[in-house]
Protein backbone atom coordinates (compact mmCIF):
# COMPACT_ATOMS: atom_id res chain seq x y z
CA UNK A 1 0.00 0.00 0.00
CA UNK A 2 1.39 3.08 -0.35
CA UNK A 3 1.44 6.24 1.88
CA UNK A 4 0.85 9.35 -0.24
CA UNK A 5 -2.40 9.12 -2.55
CA UNK A 6 -2.36 11.93 -4.70
CA UNK A 7 -5.31 12.16 -7.26
CA UNK A 8 -3.33 14.00 -9.76
CA UNK A 9 -1.51 11.14 -11.28
CA UNK A 10 -4.14 9.41 -12.94
CA UNK A 11 -4.60 9.14 -16.54
CA UNK A 12 -6.63 11.88 -18.22
CA UNK A 13 -8.97 9.74 -19.08
CA UNK A 14 -9.28 7.20 -16.18
CA UNK A 15 -12.50 7.45 -14.36
CA UNK A 16 -11.88 7.70 -11.04
CA UNK A 17 -14.90 5.83 -9.01
CA UNK A 18 -17.40 7.79 -7.13
CA UNK A 19 -17.06 6.70 -3.75
CA UNK A 20 -13.25 6.81 -3.69
CA UNK A 21 -13.47 10.53 -5.39
CA UNK A 22 -15.64 11.54 -2.03
CA UNK A 23 -13.29 9.78 0.48
CA UNK A 24 -9.62 9.44 -1.63
CA UNK A 25 -7.36 7.86 1.02
CA UNK A 26 -7.54 4.74 3.12
CA UNK A 27 -7.81 6.01 6.39
CA UNK A 28 -11.45 7.48 5.20
CA UNK A 29 -12.71 3.42 5.03
CA UNK A 30 -13.17 1.00 7.81
CA UNK A 31 -11.17 -2.54 7.30
CA UNK A 32 -14.35 -4.19 6.79
CA UNK A 33 -15.90 -2.24 4.41
CA UNK A 34 -16.40 -3.73 0.76
CA UNK A 35 -14.83 -2.21 -2.28
CA UNK A 36 -14.95 -3.54 -6.02
CA UNK A 37 -11.61 -4.01 -7.68
CA UNK A 38 -11.81 -0.87 -9.42
CA UNK A 39 -12.41 1.31 -6.08
CA UNK A 40 -9.88 -0.45 -4.16
CA UNK A 41 -6.95 0.11 -7.42
CA UNK A 42 -8.18 3.84 -7.82
CA UNK A 43 -7.86 4.02 -3.92
CA UNK A 44 -4.29 2.35 -2.61
CA UNK A 45 -2.92 2.64 -6.33
CA UNK A 46 -4.03 5.90 -7.93
CA UNK A 47 -0.52 6.50 -9.80
CA UNK A 48 -0.16 2.42 -9.77
CA UNK A 49 1.75 0.03 -10.18
CA UNK A 50 -1.29 -2.10 -9.30
CA UNK A 51 -4.63 -1.85 -11.70
CA UNK A 52 -7.99 -3.55 -11.73
CA UNK A 53 -6.44 -6.23 -14.14
CA UNK A 54 -3.75 -6.99 -11.62
CA UNK A 55 -6.33 -7.31 -8.85
CA UNK A 56 -8.43 -10.01 -10.57
CA UNK A 57 -5.10 -11.34 -11.35
CA UNK A 58 -4.43 -11.71 -7.56
CA UNK A 59 -7.96 -13.32 -7.41
CA UNK A 60 -7.25 -15.75 -10.09
CA UNK A 61 -3.98 -16.37 -8.04
CA UNK A 62 -5.68 -16.82 -4.58
CA UNK A 63 -3.24 -13.85 -3.23
CA UNK A 64 -6.73 -11.73 -2.81
CA UNK A 65 -9.79 -12.69 -0.40
CA UNK A 66 -12.87 -11.72 -2.06
CA UNK A 67 -16.41 -11.93 -2.06
CA UNK A 68 -18.61 -12.46 -4.27
CA UNK A 69 -22.06 -10.39 -4.22
CA UNK A 70 -24.65 -9.59 -7.04
CA UNK A 71 -22.14 -11.28 -9.57
CA UNK A 72 -19.48 -8.52 -8.30
CA UNK A 73 -16.48 -9.22 -6.60
CA UNK A 74 -15.70 -7.17 -4.15
CA UNK A 75 -12.61 -6.84 -1.07
CA UNK A 76 -11.81 -4.67 1.84
CA UNK A 77 -8.44 -3.12 3.02
CA UNK A 78 -8.18 -5.74 5.63
CA UNK A 79 -7.71 -8.20 2.40
CA UNK A 80 -5.45 -5.74 0.57
CA UNK A 81 -3.16 -5.53 3.53
CA UNK A 82 -2.77 -9.08 3.93
CA UNK A 83 -2.29 -9.70 -0.26
CA UNK A 84 0.29 -6.87 0.30
CA UNK A 85 2.50 -8.19 2.87
CA UNK A 86 5.82 -9.51 1.63
CA UNK A 87 6.75 -13.01 2.54
CA UNK A 88 9.44 -14.90 1.31
CA UNK A 89 8.94 -17.55 -2.02
CA UNK A 90 9.87 -20.97 -1.78
CA UNK A 91 11.89 -22.64 -4.02
CA UNK A 92 10.87 -23.65 -7.05
CA UNK A 93 7.74 -21.17 -6.66
CA UNK A 94 6.70 -19.04 -9.84
CA UNK A 95 6.90 -15.51 -10.13
CA UNK A 96 3.52 -15.67 -10.59
CA UNK A 97 1.45 -18.65 -9.51
CA UNK A 98 -1.12 -18.57 -12.50
CA UNK A 99 1.90 -17.44 -14.90
CA UNK A 100 0.35 -20.39 -17.97
CA UNK A 101 -3.35 -19.24 -17.18
CA UNK A 102 -5.03 -16.19 -19.07
CA UNK A 103 -6.26 -13.14 -16.87
CA UNK A 104 -10.28 -13.49 -16.03
CA UNK A 105 -11.83 -11.13 -18.12
CA UNK A 106 -15.05 -11.34 -15.87
CA UNK A 107 -17.01 -12.24 -12.85
CA UNK A 108 -18.74 -15.26 -15.15
CA UNK A 109 -15.07 -16.48 -16.01
CA UNK A 110 -13.89 -16.77 -12.11
CA UNK A 111 -16.98 -18.31 -11.11
CA UNK A 112 -16.49 -21.01 -14.04
CA UNK A 113 -13.12 -21.40 -13.31
CA UNK A 114 -14.14 -21.50 -9.41
CA UNK A 115 -17.04 -24.03 -10.80
CA UNK A 116 -14.34 -26.55 -12.34
CA UNK A 117 -12.28 -26.52 -9.21
CA UNK A 118 -14.92 -27.31 -7.54
CA UNK A 119 -15.67 -30.27 -9.67
CA UNK A 120 -12.18 -31.11 -9.60
CA UNK A 121 -12.36 -31.88 -5.92
CA UNK A 122 -15.31 -33.28 -5.74
CA UNK A 123 -14.30 -36.03 -8.29
CA UNK A 124 -11.15 -36.69 -7.16
CA UNK A 125 -12.79 -37.35 -3.58
CA UNK A 126 -15.24 -39.52 -5.12
CA UNK A 127 -12.67 -41.92 -7.27
CA UNK A 128 -14.21 -40.61 -10.70
CA UNK A 129 -12.28 -38.97 -13.91
CA UNK A 130 -13.82 -36.27 -15.70
CA UNK A 131 -14.27 -37.51 -19.60
CA UNK A 132 -13.40 -35.15 -22.61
Amino acid sequence: MTGEHSMGGLQPNAKMPERVRRRPTPEDWSDDELMTLAEASALFWPDGPLTTTSLRTAVRDQVLEVAEIAGKLLTNKRAIGRMSECRPRRENEPVSPGQQNSVPRSVAEVRAKRALELERTRMAGSGQTRSK
